[in-house]
């Protein structure tokens, strides 16, 4: 068949190469033999034309017999590489094999090919410079995607686009309104046994933009809850929104803005009694206080957990000249777990790649954390870990970020936790 394939000219090939793919589309069971007699011809002399009718029968193989997509795919891999068509060799490598994609049974697969297909065809841009575009292609994605997710489906189409700039950057909590009781109750004591708990939402962070004595300090950063302070500092009251009235067994919101490291926290309100067939309060009220607990800002609450998906990659692509590297004693530990968790815990950012985790019985151990400073710096720090046989702990530290300064405030809170 080859021979007779080459004693014919090129108008006569494309016709057979036609009545094969019709014959292997009739006779699917059949698409290893035909399919290899495809790939056969396809690496013989012949003109664009009958190349092409070969490669447009190969794919539209791939399609309709999904048996047939894995040795397909690899007969065009082989003729990329010698094919001396460019036009030929560049749409099968990109535009055909991306459509192709778009059929397969992983979300992630038939997303990218998405929206490489977007990309490649001109329909969206990534920015106007080669930087722009690796790190769109290639770099990480500093929203956790589930938040993403939530603006997205929370998008109400206008003529404003959506802004991924308005997505919020650490991991959600769910809102306490949509908890049970049962469930209001367990978070209320695991906030009094435990300490630090985020609870940053955008609904949190609209609903303060919409009070008009917080609508000019800027984005919300962070909201934590940190109980168990200790020697409460004087403070400043910046700016705030009392609570006007607070019905019996009904929840309610104040908001104080304060400006100091410790505050002493102390809810000062008017009880009134009210008429149960009435419903009306009574003129006269008694002035009450309640002593909540005390609540302290750390270090890590100016830090967001924010991860990385290649660190390497990433710690690479950040300028050298802001890395700052130092050692540090950790005094005695009953272990290495325990020294990585303590200085993970001071400095509130997020363990990349599974490294908070240490092999039992390691005498040195690397980890890696990401995350990003108030003011939209992104930081990531290299933890080397060293344990002597009498439990002394040695930490070389090593902080890239986007602005030197913040480096160097890295290793300040290291140096004073």
């Amino acid at each position: 068949m080859t021979n007779f394939m080459s004693d014919i000219a090129d108008e006569f090939k494309i016709v057979v190469v036609e009545a094969i793919r019709s014959l292997c589309l009739k006779f699917p069971l059949k698409y290893r033999s035909l399919m290899n007699f495809l790939s056969n011809i396809l690496r013989e002399e012949g003109g664009f034309e009958y190349k092409k009718a070969i490669v447009d029968s190969i794919i539209i193989l791939i399609r309709d017999i999904p048996d047939a997509k894995e040795s397909g795919l690899f007969h065009l891999c082989e003729f990329i590489e010698d094919c001396e068509f460019t036009y030929l060799s560049t749409q099968p490598r990109i535009f055909v094999l991306l459509r192709r994609c778009l059929f397969d049974g992983d979300d992630e697969v038939r997303d990218r090919a998405t929206l490489y297909l977007k990309l490649l065809g001109g329909e969206a841009t990534v920015g106007e410079t080669e930087k722009d575009v690796n790190e769109f292609l290639f770099g990480s994605l500093d929203v956790p995607l589930v938040n993403l997710e939530t603006s997205l489906r929370n998008y109400e189409p206008s003529d404003v686009p959506f802004d991924i700039s308005s997505v919020s950057k650490e991991t959600k909590s769910q809102p306490l309104a949509e908890k049970s009781l049962q469930e209001r109750n367990q978070l209320v004591q695991h906030l009094l046994s435990v300490g630090p708990v985020s609870t940053v939402d955008a609904s949190y962070e609209k609903l303060l933009s919409s009070i008009p004595e917080f609508a000019d300090f800027g984005k919300l950063f962070k909201v934590v809850v940190f109980v168990d302070a200790s020697e409460a500092e004087e403070f400043l009251e910046v700016a705030s929104k009392p609570l006007e009235s607070l019905p019996y067994d009904s929840p309610g919101q104040t908001f104080v803005l304060l400006k100091s490291q410790k505050v002493l926290w102390v809810d000062s309100f008017v009880v009134f009694q009210v008429d149960p067939s009435t419903g009306e309060a009574e003129d006269d009220g008694v002035e009450d206080e309640y002593q909540l607990e005390d609540l302290e800002i750390v270090s890590a609450d100016y830090m967001l957990k924010v991860g990385v998906s290649n660190f390497r990659n990433a710690w690479e692509s950040m300028d050298p000249e802001s890395e700052r590297v130092d050692e540090y004693g950790l005094g005695v530990r009953e272990n290495l777990t325990e020294a990585v968790s303590a200085v993970i815990s001071i400095l509130g950012m997020q363990p990349c790649e599974g490294t908070e985790a240490v092999p039992s019985n390691s005498r040195s151990h690397t980890c890696l954390l990401s995350g990003v400073f108030i003011g939209n710096v992104k930081v990531l720090v290299r933890l080397s870990f060293g344990i002597t046989a009498s439990k002394e702990v040695a930490m070389k530290l090593a902080v890239r970020s986007d602005d030197p300064e913040i480096s160097d405030k890295i290793h300040e809170i290291v140096a004073n936790g």
